[in-house]
C-alpha cells in the first residue's frame, strides 16, 4: 500500500473530482488576453497608459477593473448568453 505523502498529487480515493455538469469559467485575470494588462496594473504603470493599449487592442479598459470576472473570452460564458 502506497503512502499519501508519497504520492501527493495522486487523486484521493474518496475523491470522484468535478461534477461533470460543472463548469469552472475563465476569469479575466487567466485569460492570456487580459494577462499581460493585468500584470502592467499590478507593476503599478499608469492606468491611462493600459487603458490606451486595451483600447487600441479592441479590448474593453473596463475589465482591468474586474479581473475576478468571467472574461468575455469565455466560450461556457457565450454558450450561457446564448441560452438566456
Amino acid at each position: 500500500m502506497t503512502d499519501l505523502l508519497d504520492t501527493p498529487d495522486a487523486m484521493a480515493p474518496n475523491d470522484s473530482g468535478p461534477e461533470k455538469s460543472a463548469y469552472i469559467s475563465m476569469t479575466v485575470a487567466d485569460d492570456s488576453a487580459f494577462k499581460k494588462c493585468v500584470k502592467l496594473k499590478s507593476m503599478e504603470l499608469p492606468i491611462d497608459q493600459i487603458s490606451m493599449k486595451m483600447e487600441g487592442d479592441g479590448v474593453d479598459p473596463a475589465l482591468l477593473d474586474k479581473p475576478s470576472n468571467v472574461s468575455p473570452n469565455d466560450v461556457g460564458a457565450s454558450r450561457t448568453a446564448i441560452a438566456s
